[in-house]
């Protein structure tokens, strides 16, 4: 297969662009890149080549007037030809390596559905899932040009599925449209957007196993993991990132290997490969991988060492892609590099706090000198004691202490970023392993000891009562909690200690319960007037628990009076029907009311929804707007009416807008509703049941049609 020369070749001189050109963009480095000349000569080169290790200097050509020229690549990289007059203009182009040898045992184990289709030389569909790395980059086109030489298969078709600025969440909301063509191999790329908007690592593994699921269901594909890549913000000139954001991603790139295993699908490790770094210490080793990053994400063929470092340091350029790809291939073919220096750890809480020790054993058949650099995910910190360096013969280990200073007692785990690195998971650690003249980055998982904990995940109650699971040394307890009866929205901490001989550790989550809405069905008629929704039961958004975004509690109110509202529902024929009772003022505020239709059992786990927006307009209308995987279609504005102490507010979605007919058959609509309050202390965002961004179903409340009897609660263990 083969793409535009738009997308691969850059000509300095935009006026005589059609009257030199590289026929192919993309070639192997054991192949000449041919020029296609109109331009009467002779004309001379100067011909350089941008590989990882910076700038090499090739032999300079001349070529007489002739339709077609043949220039040696020999290395792998973006190559440059500056050409001389009558043209004085620039030629670039990607010489990439050839590829690994992929044996069908291989392809058994790492394809094992479609990986015979691709030796036969069958239509083959690669289907590249990710977010702004997938879509500005070429892994998913180098990677079928090396399965196409690989394999002998000239009938590859790539299709890209990707959404800047979107977690792994776009790409289950939109998999039915994605895979509209039936991929054989899918590859998934997320964790970077994930990790900035604070994601559960456990609800971001949910959520691309849930692609992998549904990729085998529905498909029949094959699936490869990539891996999220390093950032380079901390060396970006006037940026002032601490250089250890750079490993921001590697706790999700962690997070991929036990999924990879459970799923039994191959796990491309492209965090280390783009993170091949020379230096002797980190601000070193993150310049070093400057040709691995573009001037700009939409010129591929360009590099931060051009600028003075000055570019695009998150979206990696022709040479990172091509690393990416190579480890595609790599885990496809069943390659993996062997550590010379094994890490492992484990953690335990002393009367300091808790404790990580971090062992290192000389795994290899010679003697092994350097020195670690330890630090904690983002927003986190780690203190290392002791000795650093290490110098190990064969088979011989040593230890490190790591301590966490802003976790010395339960209460430390219930703060950010403590919750989501230490009480939900087990501790990680990355560790830069300096030797050699070269940086390795591993992530590191040092497991609590004893181990135990509060079982988390979701439940209906009928009381205000719920027993919850600790999981402990000694089996499984249960551990009831309890809220007033007149709480319809809450949260309060579990606290517990697991205890194993003279071993202690204390364990912590929050319980967070909200009671389910009423949905009565009838209709409403859509004028800002409140006077028929006396009789309908109102849920609280505004309460002081419901002000929080990614990171935890963040009410920015001078007071729950400042701003709070109450929201109803009906179940109409043809649309949803809500209604808004606000005290204060809304009118720079927007709102997002998120649906989720699929079966109460499926309530709760990773899957589709769909969304509505809205903002307050002029004339008493509510602008509404559908979301991106709504089927289009007008949607009617709503309306509102100033009353004594604030806004009285309704509007109604299509049940069309939700690519839906109805309610649900089975009477409960998974819901969530997100209000974004711009009061005079700033923005206070107010959730009614998620913990943070709305971006997965997980933590979406009820709304029952019809309820018979008192409301039951929904409760999370979180």
């Amino acid at each position: 297969m083969r793409w535009p020369l738009a997308c691969l070749l850059l000509v300095a001189a935009a006026s005589r662009a059609q009257e030199l050109r590289v026929a192919e963009g993309m070639v192997f480095r054991d192949q000449a890149a041919v020029l296609e000349s109109a331009v009467a000569g002779p004309w001379r080169w100067r011909h350089r080549v941008l590989t990882r290790a910076g700038w090499q200097e090739l032999p300079a050509g001349s070529a007489p007037a002739a339709a077609r020229v043949e220039v040696a690549t020999g290395v792998a990289g973006i190559h440059v030809l500056a050409i001389s007059e009558p043209v004085a203009g620039e030629l670039r182009l990607l010489a990439i390596e050839p590829p690994l040898p992929l044996t069908a045992a291989a392809l058994a184990r790492t394809l094992p559905r479609r990986g015979g289709a691709l030796l036969a030389g069958e239509p083959f569909t690669l289907l590249a899932l990710g977010d702004s790395v997938t879509h500005t980059g070429w892994y998913d086109r180098i990677l079928a040009r090396l399965l196409e030489r690989a394999t002998g298969n000239r009938r590859i078709t790539v299709v890209n599925r990707s959404y800047p600025g979107r977690s792994v969440d776009a790409s289950v909301r939109n998999f039915t449209a994605d895979t509209a063509r039936r991929p054989d191999l899918a590859c998934i790329m997320y964790g970077l957007n994930d990790q900035a908007a604070w994601a559960p690592l456990d609800g971001y593994r949910a959520q691309v196993g849930w692609l992998v699921d549904e990729l085998r269901a529905r498909c029949g594909a094959d699936v490869v993991l990539l891996q999220p890549t390093p950032d380079l913000a901390p060396i970006q000139p006037g940026g002032g990132a601490p250089p250890a954001q750079a490993l921001r991603a590697l706790p999700f790139a962690a997070a991929l290997r036990p999924l990879a295993a459970e799923w039994g699908v191959a796990l491309a490790d492209t965090f280390a490969a783009l993170w091949q770094a020379h230096g002797d210490d980190l601000p070193a080793a993150l310049a070093s991988l400057r040709p691995c990053y573009p001037r700009s994400y939409d010129r591929q063929l360009t590099s931060l060492v051009e600028d003075n470092g000055r570019g695009d340091h998150l979206h990696p350029n022709a040479v990172g892609h091509h690393a990416l790809a190579q480890a595609v291939l790599a885990a496809l073919a069943g390659v993996a590099e062997a550590e010379a220096l094994d890490l492992d750890a484990t953690s335990a809480w002393s009367a300091q706090g808790l404790v990580t020790t971090l062992r290192l054993r000389n795994a290899g058949d010679r003697r092994r000198r350097g020195r670690l650099e330890v630090h904690a995910p983002t927003a986190a910190v780690v203190a290392a004691t002791g000795d650093l360096a290490y110098d190990l013969a064969p088979g011989a280990a040593s230890t490190v202490a790591v301590a966490w200073p802003q976790v010395r007692a339960a209460d430390d785990l219930f703060r950010h970023p403590y919750d989501r690195y230490v009480a939900a998971e087990a501790p990680l650690l990355a560790v830069l392993d300096f030797r050699d003249g070269g940086c390795r980055a591993r992530a590191v998982t040092g497991a609590i000891t004893p181990a135990g904990g509060f079982a988390r995940g979701r439940q209906l109650c009928a009381e205000p009562s719920v027993r919850v699971r600790l999981d402990t040394p000694q089996g499984p307890q249960a551990v009831t909690a309890t809220w007033p009866a007149t709480s319809a929205v809450g949260r309060q901490p579990l606290v517990a200690a697991v205890v194993d001989g003279g071993r202690r550790a204390p364990v912590a989550a929050e319980l967070a319960w909200v009671r389910l809405a009423a949905a009565r069905s009838g209709e409403a008629v859509i004028d800002g007037d409140l006077g028929e929704w006396q009789d309908d039961a109102w849920a609280p958004l505004g309460e002081p628990c419901q002000a929080r975004w990614l990171t935890g509690p963040e009410d920015r109110r001078a007071d729950p009076g400042e701003f709070r509202l109450e929201w109803a529902v009906r179940a109409g024929r043809e649309a949803i029907h809500l209604a808004l009772r606000i005290h204060g003022d809304p009118r720079q505020d927007r709102f997002t009311v998120f649906c989720d239709q699929r079966p109460a059992d499926l309530l709760g786990t990773p899957g589709p929804y769909w969304w509505i927006a809205g903002r307050w307009a002029a004339g008493g209308a509510i602008a509404l707007q559908r979301g991106e995987t709504s089927p289009p279609g007008p949607l009617a504005a709503g309306r509102w009416q100033a009353v004594a102490d604030g806004v009285a507010a309704e509007f109604a979605i299509p049940y069309a807008a939700l690519a839906a007919s109805s309610w649900p058959a089975g009477g409960d609509l998974g819901f969530s509703f997100w209000w974004t309050h711009q009061g005079a202390g700033g923005t206070t965002q107010l959730l009614w049941s998620d913990d943070g961004h709305p971006w997965s179903p997980r933590g979406y409340g009820v709304v029952r049609r019809d309820p018979v009897g008192p409301l039951p609660w929904l409760v999370r263990v979180r």
